[in-house]
């Protein structure tokens, strides 16, 4: 009883009409698209297009059964970006000016196995500035989280990219439903200035991320990719865009090379040219009433 009055007395010092001035959606204000920050090269017989993959102001889902290599793709994804630069001739990565930090952020592995995976992805980008990662193996979820937001609250205004490794290590029970709700909220508030890219584990039966905290996350997710082993060949693990907000990329395949480096195999759909240069994704025109 208690706690339902306090709830009470803290809503009657909120001012809502304050809150329903700034966030009323007004279109005759013009709201810029948000940066296009990953973006990934597609040969089809009208030309070559770069279609986007992540964006400032979201974040995104990467799911996988066990040892898909997730973690391997997500670096991919990562040293492109911290980059900054056509990757291979086929990702690109652009940070705006004043958004170049990136973090890393490794709830899983060992000391070792992070340390490992961190020098794999500088090596990759060829560049260790603006690049800041770190281990949390060793703490409770509640704190982990904390750390999180502490993070966020000192570096918040430089990071424009980070990557969670291991989302249900946030969470005190992945079939929690409060706890799906309270790390699907985090997200969505820590990404409005940034992206973040999160790893989940996929149910054993299905294609769909483990439990209630595997399908809230979805559900708000910029884009799902999922990454399993391909079946023709097992040294690959094929990449697929599951749900996207924007238009779907092509399925891909990844491959670990004699350096121990993820890198892009092969494009699954390829057509013959017609232009020999990038066409950025358009915006599609609105249909008339």
């Amino acid at each position: 009883m208690l706690e339902l009055e306090n709830k009470e007395n803290r809503s009657n010092h909120v001012d809502y009409d304050k809150i329903l001035a700034e966030r009323r959606i007004d279109t005759a204000k013009i709201i810029e698209k948000p940066p296009i920050i990953l973006s990934i090269k597609e040969v089809s017989p009208s030309g070559v297009s770069m279609k986007r993959i992540f964006t400032l102001g979201n974040f995104s889902t990467i799911i996988g059964k066990s040892k898909s290599r997730k973690t391997f793709l997500q670096s991919l994804f990562l040293a492109a970006i911290i980059k900054g630069s056509d990757y291979h001739e086929i990702l690109k990565g652009e940070l705006p000016e004043n958004k170049k930090l990136c973090i890393y952020i490794d709830t899983e592995q060992g000391q070792w196995d992070s340390y490992n995976t961190i020098k794999r992805i500088e090596k990759m980008a060829g560049i260790k500035d603006n690049f800041i990662a770190y281990n949390l193996r060793i703490y409770e979820p509640l704190e982990r989280c904390n750390i999180i937001e502490h993070i966020f609250k000192i570096q918040g205004d430089k990071i424009g990219f980070c990557v969670i490794d291991g989302i249900a290590d946030l969470a005190f029970g992945i079939n929690d439903e409060n706890e799906a709700t309270r790390i699907a909220s985090m997200l969505l508030r820590l990404s409005r200035n940034c992206h973040i890219s999160i790893v989940i584990h996929q149910n054993k039966n299905d294609n769909f991320a483990t439990g209630h905290l595997g399908s809230s996350v979805m559900k708000k997710s910029e884009i799902v990719i999922s990454v399993n082993k391909f079946d023709k060949d097992k040294s690959c693990s094929e990449v697929k865009c599951d749900f996207n907000r924007g238009p779907d990329f092509e399925p891909f395949l990844i491959r670990i090379n004699s350096y121990g480096y993820p890198e892009i195999a092969e494009l699954r759909k390829t057509f013959p040219a017609k232009q020999n240069y990038y066409e950025v994704e358009k915006e599609q025109d609105m249909p008339p009433f």
